[in-house]
């Protein structure tokens, strides 16, 4: 009996300190989040498909340092072809939305506003997202809605000019 009394009191040390660090991995998420939403336009939409940038993100964090065949190789084998799409962040209604691939789970994503109620899964995949660079990509989109609405500009001026 003494041993399951032993294994309790490892359990509540363990999950104690697991509260603890799961507790600073959401703050650290809203907070990181919240500030890259005030950044953000309110239409802003990114996904890492585009344009092949999950398999860019993909080459860039993967360990393997065999020669690039140019094909496509996911950062896990799962047998599910629905995992490698990429996550998609976008803003709605002043949240940071993310949709996310979530492994071992049959094929099911995961969709989390991590600007305001993230999970430990949303959490961790912001995190390795922001560790490969996706900020960056997220200022590259940014960039690209400012020139397109710059460009826009002159043609609206002239057709209300034109009223």
């Amino acid at each position: 009996m003494s041993h399951v009394i032993d294994a309790l009191k490892r359990l509540e040390r363990i999950g104690a300190d697991d509260s603890k660090t799961t507790a600073k991995l959401l703050d650290a998420t809203k907070a990181l989040a919240s500030h890259v939403l005030k950044s953000l336009p309110p239409d802003f939409s990114f996904d890492l498909q585009d344009r092949g940038l999950f398999r860019d993100l993909v080459k860039k964090t993967k360990q393997d340092t065999a020669e690039d065949d140019g094909a496509f190789h996911p950062p896990f084998d799962t047998g599910d072809p629905s995992l490698f799409f990429g996550p998609t962040y976008w803003v709605e209604d002043g949240h940071l939305i993310i949709d996310f691939p979530r492994s071992g789970l049959g094929g099911n994503r995961a969709r989390c506003d991590i600007s305001h109620r993230p999970t430990r899964h949303a959490a961790i995949a912001f995190s390795e997202d922001v560790a490969a660079g996706v900020l960056d990509m997220f200022a590259g989109r940014t960039r690209q809605l400012t020139h397109a609405a710059e460009g826009a500009i002159p043609e609206l001026e002239k057709a209300r000019s034109e009223i």
